[in-house]
């Protein structure tokens, strides 16, 4: 932290030498000695008397105590409260140089002004406070909304001063204009004959401006990826009575581009006719007429919408870009709108989807059509005009003088998509009563190519942080019809897995369907600019969603759609083939546009004998707009319905019958058989084989099996020799067997797999068996087979899959401490239905992490293994959000909590938020009051308290236990299982390391859940519950630490039974009174006892208590407890050292002056001890560990106290 200290809170600024000088010399101002020396007599010698009057008073002031804490804040400053209160969550409670590096390295706009706060609040309390700086820890971090900001005014005029009545209503009259929208949908079509009686009279421009005064014309563009959707809107009114056809132009370059053409009135939804009438004046221009819905009367009005999509508009500008960089597209179009009547005024919007917009084309020489401004930009809108007074854009001398193009540059933040090639095939089956549709798509990315190289990293970062570039496509979202089925995707490799398909229920036909299927896909790599995907997607949807009978005329109706849209893409080139059922005649096609091309010809599948026919037609530039339906009616007679099975029928006698005729001959003329021998059935050759496994023959059992008939095999009797090789750690016999057992054609099941991975978790040591980490690999490859078989193949035994090979094979995995395949095994799975994943799949997950993270020791690996466990837990909260069958369990829970313990402060607060959510254990001061939770157990209590004592919050575990021991009723037998002895000694744990800072209550407090241990174990008889050698120890080292040495008396009365109060007086002479207790109650002393004892005493500094010890130690036996080779050097080492203290202390003692030489010899045996076992024994053998590693793993702790002590002593 030494770079952030010197970046953010300089050192203060050092005094120069001459100051320093300065402040060491006396006082050169000679005393006065006048008789009137105590008046001052000048102004310097007032100053003096002054300043020694204040030192005076300085001296007799009270010392000013230590600071503790200093407050900080910020200015106030515009940004939402909730915002800044994650970041205030994110630095509370941690030490200040971690949250400045928080600060510092975090995403947040904020960020930069908490981080220059807790820089400065770090220098003044270090500065002006005294305050230790590699102490000091944001105690807490509050947000508050500040002073109420004013709305912010600006004052202007309307503009309306001084205008007339008329002047207003023309302003009116431009604000509805401006108010025009465009909207409708047709498909385009050459109609010129339908308008020949009209076109013949509108030869000339002249005759057309004449006919329609000055139309207003909104033009609004759309700018997309691939499409380009514009719509134009024109303000007709007729100057003549009678007229029904309006004309419209386009340019050269628009038609081109323009793949639907359409016109309706504003409003409506229905489409109006119209004809192209090919280039009348110009080369470059197209003259389309629209039939008008009514005659138009004199001053007539109807508001007419032409729109238009426009593919391959739009280009990537520049043409390359690196992965990270962002898409740029560029589009031109024309400034005016083509028309051959005078236009009053004229407006167009070009609409990019994102604001980003780093250029756009300014027009030039239009001075004359403006009044306020060519060009204006407003967000993501880009208006040109409004022109006011444009005359008839159509004529050669207008395009030439005025016509001019426009570009925009624009950021779009989707893949440019293309598809290059759409190959539909729609087949039709009665028999089958289903329509299976299948596309065969080349898919393009037109977006910017890539530049440099792909980086497989970097993609994954991006998608991680959901950053993915704008021109990688990653995945797709497509809606597919109601009821959809057996939808399938591969590519050119292969089935591709990372789909999934949302089904909806059919609708009756002829209702509009509300909602769709949606299958999100994920090609099998990211899709980058100029890159290709070809692959195949297919799916089945009910043949009554599609077919209707018309009864009157016999034929069948069947509705294909033309394509399924990928969004935002444009199809460059689509062939649809639709296979009729075999003997279909009287076929009719309607189409919603033209085809390019159309025919009729013949597919031949299996089992046809004629073939089928088809119906192939072809088309370019489809869009979203083309999304319609196909319309196929065809007659089928009864003679075709049953052809089929005639067919098959036929074929298979002509096969069969000589051999039937001869069986049937050789039946009629044999007798019949003797009765065959008894065959060996495959349950007695399963017993066989136990059999000689059991002698230890289990190369004969398997030599047994692959002799024997194959009709005495079957698989369970195959499964029964692998449990028997896998049971004598036979691993590769066993995965031999197993090849062997498919090679002979018996198809493993379920428990086939369980048993081999069963055997495989035997294995503890994946280091030395590569080769079997590799079968393990590769069984589980047969085992992903194997449920794709059954999924694909017999849906109707779907059911009886199960999740344990995978539960098994995860464990391994763990075990082996591949997480990152477990990881790809998980994502593998699938995510809804009944075999997505259970709890029995997240909890191997969970263990498996917890015993790489035991395995490994590193720290680095400890946090990333947490990492790994939050973000299963994440999926355990989505499996819950999503299916309502999804319940959680104890072992679960456990898992998580042991998972996240090891990780970092973050993931240990997720433990501890689980436990009060799922276990009902909550914070001290939380609001709801406490009960038993269903999921609360032995295993999930141990956890919540490992957790405690991992995060040093020694509180909090007390605080966890005191809820149990408070509310647990020991009168239902159900509940006496929850608290245990594992329990009662991290408690323990937690008041031995409250006491290393000095907590005078500690050891009470330990001897109290003492008592309750053995009060409760004498009234219910808990084997579980009762207190042990280490339980004991555990209340004598709280008692050691806090020099309690009348509770350390009294946990020795409560452990032995020895009455100690008969060696306050005695002389080691006496022997003390031993209370009677039922067998197993009272324990004997040991070394370890009696070192804590000893030390206890030595710290109380009462020679009487150090006596006291003495004599209880003779009563035990010194030779025991010096002698004992059988004891832990550690202690004995300790409680010598602690004796020859105490000699020291009682040699000067009148009550031992009579056995002074009995002490001496005793303080030599006890020296000669510690020379012994002392130098080479430097760490405390007990479970704590000693005091200097315990003192500096809960100096956090101590920190938090420090900082909390004015509030109610909670963790």
């Amino acid at each position: 932290m030494q770079w952030i200290q010197e970046k953010f809170a300089p050192a203060p600024k050092k005094a120069s030498e001459r100051a320093v000088r300065h402040q060491d010399e006396p006082d050169a101002t000679p005393a006065q000695d006048e008789v009137f020396q105590g008046a001052p007599t000048s102004y310097a010698s007032a100053k003096e008397s002054m300043a020694k009057k204040k030192q005076e008073k300085e001296v007799f002031k009270r010392p000013k105590q230590p600071a503790h804490q200093h407050k900080y804040s910020t200015a106030n400053f515009k940004i939402s409260h909730r915002k800044l209160n994650m970041l205030g969550r994110q630095i509370s409670g941690k030490p200040i140089d971690h949250a400045i590096m928080q600060m510092q390295f975090s995403e947040k706009r904020a960020s930069g002004r908490i981080k220059s706060m807790l820089a400065t609040a770090k220098l003044h309390a270090s500065v002006y406070k005294k305050m230790d700086p590699s102490k000091l820890i944001v105690s807490e971090a509050w947000v508050t909304k500040g002073p109420k900001q004013l709305k912010r005014l600006e004052p202007r005029g309307r503009g309306k001063f001084g205008q007339t009545s008329e002047q207003l209503q023309q302003e009116k009259r431009k604000m509805r204009l401006k108010r025009i929208v465009s909207a409708g949908l047709v498909p385009t079509g050459d109609y010129t004959s339908l308008f020949s009686r009209t076109t013949t009279q509108r030869n000339d421009v002249a005759a057309l401006a004449n006919t329609f005064p000055a139309p207003p014309i909104v033009r609004t563009i759309e700018l997309d990826g691939s499409l380009v959707h514009v719509s134009t809107t024109y303000a007709v009114k007729a100057l003549e009575p009678g007229q029904t056809v309006y004309h419209i132009a386009l340019g050269k370059d628009e038609r081109e581009k323009a793949s639907w053409i359409e016109a309706k009135v504003k409003g409506q939804t229905r489409p109006l006719e119209i004809a192209h009438l090919g280039e009348r004046d110009l080369p470059d221009t197209h003259e389309f007429a629209v039939m008008l819905p009514r005659k138009l009367a004199v001053n007539g009005t109807i508001n007419l919408v032409l729109e238009t999509v426009q593919t391959h508009a739009t280009r990537p500008y520049p043409a390359y870009a690196a992965q990270a960089d962002p898409q740029l597209l560029k589009y031109k179009t024309d400034l005016f709108v083509l028309s051959p009547y005078t236009t009053l005024v004229q407006r167009t919007k070009v609409k990019p989807s994102s604001p980003d917009i780093p250029s756009y084309s300014t027009p030039k020489g239009v001075d004359e059509f403006v009044r306020d401004g060519s060009v204006t930009k407003s967000g993501a809108t880009i208006t040109y005009g409004p022109y006011y007074n444009v005359g008839p854009s159509t004529s050669a001398e207008f395009l030439s003088e005025y016509q001019q193009p426009v570009t925009v540059h624009y950021n779009y933040d989707h893949p440019v998509l293309e598809v290059t090639k759409l190959q539909r095939s729609a087949e039709i089956s009665h028999w089958g009563s289903n329509l299976n549709i299948e596309d065969k798509i080349d898919l393009h990315n037109a977006g910017p190519l890539l530049k440099g190289h792909f980086s497989r990293l970097e993609y994954q970062s991006q998608n991680y942080f959901g950053r993915v570039s704008a021109h990688i496509l990653s995945g797709l979202t497509l809606h597919l019809p109601p009821g959809v089925t057996n939808a399938y995707f591969y590519d050119l490799n292969g089935n591709v897995s990372t789909s999934h398909l949302r089904r909806t229920p059919s609708v009756p036909k002829g209702s509009k369907a509300i909602q769709h299927s949606v299958l999100e896909m994920r090609p099998r790599y990211p899709l980058l600019g100029g890159w290709n995907y070809s692959f195949t997607l297919g799916f089945d949807t009910p043949l009554q969603d599609s077919v209707s009978w018309d009864a009157a005329n016999q034929r069948h109706i069947v509705g294909v759609p033309v394509m399924t849209h990928i969004p935002g893409s444009v199809v460059d080139e689509a062939e649809i083939q639709i296979i009729l059922p075999e003997g279909a005649t009287d076929i009719d096609v309607v189409t919603p546009f033209p085809a390019l091309s159309s025919a009729i010809l013949t597919h031949v599948s299996y089992l046809d004998t004629t073939g089928r026919p088809a119906v192939s037609l072809t088309y370019k530039d489809l869009t979203d707009k083309h999304t319609a339906m196909i319309y196929v009616s065809y007659k089928v007679p009864l003679s075709a319905h049953l052809k089929k099975p005639f067919a098959v029928g036929a074929a298979f006698m002509s096969l069969h019958a000589p051999s039937l005729f001869r069986l049937v001959r050789a039946l009629a003329t044999k007798p019949s058989p003797p009765r065959p021998p008894r065959l060996l059935r495959p349950y007695d050759l399963a017993l066989q084989l136990k059999q000689l496994s059991t002698d230890g023959n289990v190369d004969a059992a398997v030599q047994r099996l692959r002799s024997v008939p194959r009709d005495a095999q079957n698989v369970p009797v195959w499964n029964t020799m692998l449990s028997l090789c896998m049971s004598h750690k036979k691993f590769q016999l066993a995965y031999a067997l197993f090849i062997d057992m498919k090679r002979r054609g018996f198809s493993p099941n379920i428990p086939t797999f369980v048993t081999m991975f069963k055997g495989f978790s035997q294995i503890s040591d994946w280091s030395n068996h590569p080769k079997q980490l590799a079968n393990a690999h590769a069984l589980f490859q047969y085992y992903l087979e194997y449920t794709h078989s059954i999924k694909h193949h017999d849906p109707g035994n779907i059911a009886q899959l199960s999740l344990t090979p995978l539960v098994i094979y995860i464990s391994i995995l763990g075990t082996a401490g591949d997480i990152q395949k477990m990881f790809d095994v998980y994502f593998a799975m699938d995510q809804d239905g009944p075999h997505a994943p259970d709890r029995y799949v997240f909890t191997a997950m969970l263990r498996a992490i917890t015993n790489h993270q035991e395995r490994a020791g590193v720290m680095s690996v400890r946090d990333t293994a947490a990492s790994d466990a939050k973000h299963v837990w994440l999926q355990i909260e989505k499996a819950m959000q999503k299916r309502p069958d999804f319940e959680l369990d104890s072992h679960l829970i456990t898992a998580t909590i042991h998972a996240l313990t090891r990780g970092r402060p973050a993931d240990q607060n997720l433990a501890l938020d689980i436990i009060a959510h799922h276990l009902g254990l909550t914070r001290p001061g939380h609001p709801d009051s406490f009960r038993l939770s269903p999921h609360l157990n032995y295993w999930t209590l141990d956890a919540a308290l490992q957790v405690c004592l991992a995060m040093q919050k020694f509180r909090l575990c007390v605080h966890f236990m005191h809820l149990i021991m408070d509310n647990i009723d020991f009168d239902r037998p159900d509940v006496r299982s929850l608290v245990a002895r594992s329990h009662v000694h991290k408690l323990l744990r937690a008041h031995a390391s409250l006491a290393m800072f000095a907590s005078p209550h500690e050891s009470s407090q330990a001897i109290d859940i003492l008592e309750w241990c053995l009060k409760h174990d004498a009234i219910y008889d808990i084997p579980d519950l009762r207190p042990d050698m280490r339980t004991y120890h555990l209340v004598l080292m709280t008692c050691l630490r806090t020099g309690d040495w009348e509770g350390a008396i009294k946990s020795f009365r409560l452990m032995t039974g020895i009455q100690t109060d008969s060696f306050n007086e005695s002389d080691g002479k006496t022997s003390p009174r031993v209370q009677k207790r039922p067998e197993g109650r009272s324990l004997a002393p040991n070394v370890a006892t009696m070192s804590f004892i000893m030390g206890t005493a030595l710290q109380t500094k009462d020679s009487t208590k150090s006596l006291q010890a003495v004599w209880l130690s003779e009563y035990v036996g010194f030779d025991n407890l010096l002698g004992d080779t059988a004891a832990e050097p550690y202690y004995r080492a300790s409680f010598a050292r602690a004796l020859a203290s105490v000699v020291d202390q009682l040699l000067d003692d009148p009550r031992t002056e009579h056995r002074r030489e009995w002490f001496l010899s005793l303080k030599a045996r006890a020296q000669e001890v510690v020379r012994t076992f002392g130098r080479t024994l430097r760490s405390e053998k007990f479970t704590l560990g000693n005091q200097t590693t315990l003192a500096q793993e809960d100096g956090a702790v101590l920190f938090d106290l420090a900082a909390r002590s004015s509030k109610p002593r909670s963790n």
